[in-house]
């Protein structure tokens, strides 16, 4: 009995003599910020999601008031312009349209926590697009043109040689044979 009493004495003391834990973000705050991630998330899906759809009002809804679009050098402000963007590039949808030509496959999400009310995201995406016969045919252009942007403006071994500054050349052009498209962009490599 004596035995029993020490120990519980002592499993009592032996927690203050530990050095107390630093204070961080209690657990209430801590499932804040993942919901907070989870839902952001959520959205940059649904940018893949609803721009696959046409529907291209809700897919500028998704931006702040003062969002940004931008791929490369091309950018974008605010829905209104976002949404004028895509109907240069779509057109407006006819009604009850089904999308069965192209679909976005969304990776790499990052998204950081700025503050209580302010976040900044990244993602990737492989856009796949019908080809000839119906097969599949992904895309990855915009990284591809994202890469350029950070190549310095001529790329050669030998500065004599009359460098070139670097190009995207497209393997496939929707509504154009893949034959010819390709053909053409093997032209590009030699022109001018």
């Amino acid at each position: 009995m004596k035995v029993a009493a020490a120990l519980a004495a002592l499993a009592l003391s032996f927690p203050a003599a530990l050095p107390a834990a630093p204070a961080g973000p209690s657990l209430e705050q801590r499932v804040k910020r993942l919901e907070d991630t989870l839902a952001l998330e959520q959205v940059i899906d649904q940018y893949a999601a609803r721009l696959d759809a046409r529907d291209l009002e809700g897919y500028a809804a998704l931006f702040a008031k003062d969002g940004v679009w931008q791929t490369g050098s091309s950018q974008h402000r605010g829905p209104a312009e976002i949404k004028a963007m895509l109907v240069g590039i779509f057109g407006t949808p006819a009604p009850r349209f089904v999308n069965t030509e192209d679909y976005h496959l969304v990776s790499n999400v990052e998204v950081e926590l700025i503050d209580h009310d302010h976040a900044r995201g990244h993602s990737r995406y492989l856009y796949v697009m019908r080809g000839d016969g119906g097969s599949p045919h992904p895309v990855l252009a915009a990284s591809i043109a994202e890469c350029i942007e950070a190549t310095p403006p001529t790329i050669s071994s030998d500065p004599s040689d009359g460098a070139r500054p670097p190009r995207v050349l497209a393997s496939l052009r929707r509504g154009k044979p893949e034959r010819e498209t390709m053909l053409q962009a093997v032209g590009g490599l030699y022109a001018g």
